[in-house]
C-alpha cells in the first residue's frame, strides 16, 4: 500500500509533440487532492523552478508533511474527473 497518494493537476502541452506524449507543466502551480495515511486533504501545489522541489499545501496554505513510505503521484489535466470512495 501507499502511505501517500496525490492527484496533482497539471497542464499538458502538445506543441512539438504528439498527443500520445504531451509535456506536463511541472513548473507553476495547480490544485491537488492529497491522501496522507488514508485521510483526504484538498489542497494545491507550487513548484517555482525545475531546480526546486514541488511543495504541496492544504487549503489554508500550510505546507503538507508526507508520511514516510511509498508515495504515488498521478498527474492529471485540470479538467479530468477523479473520484474516490471512503471505506
Amino acid at each position: 500500500p501507499f502511505a501517500n497518494v496525490i492527484v496533482q493537476r497539471v497542464a499538458y502541452d502538445v506543441a512539438g509533440r504528439t498527443k500520445a506524449t504531451p509535456d506536463a507543466g511541472l513548473v507553476g502551480q495547480g490544485n491537488a487532492d492529497v491522501f496522507i495515511g488514508g485521510r483526504y486533504i484538498a489542497g494545491y501545489w507550487i513548484r517555482r523552478s525545475v531546480a526546486e522541489p514541488t511543495v504541496f499545501y492544504d487549503d489554508t496554505g500550510a505546507a503538507l508533511r508526507l508520511l514516510r513510505g511509498r508515495t504515488f503521484i498521478a498527474m492529471l489535466p485540470p479538467q479530468s474527473l477523479c473520484s474516490f470512495d471512503a471505506e
